[in-house]
């Protein structure tokens, strides 16, 4: 649903930098919260990777 509201309001360009730095920062928390809040080990793993093949993608993209 968020999707489809987003093509229909085509915001404008963001900047690509501040975003992937709020996604790498959430894709870090969210593992650590998984881990220390929850003892969530699997879950965890599978997001940090998962997540983190977005993250590498997105950084060297940029640099």
């Amino acid at each position: 649903m968020s999707g489809l509201i987003t093509a229909l309001a085509r915001p404008p360009m963001l900047p690509a930098r501040p975003m992937i730095v709020i996604y790498t920062l959430t894709w870090l928390i969210e593992t650590v919260g998984l881990v220390l809040f929850w003892g969530l080990y699997g879950p965890a793993l599978a997001g940090f990777i998962g997540m983190g093949v977005f993250v590498v993608v997105a950084w060297r993209r940029t640099l």
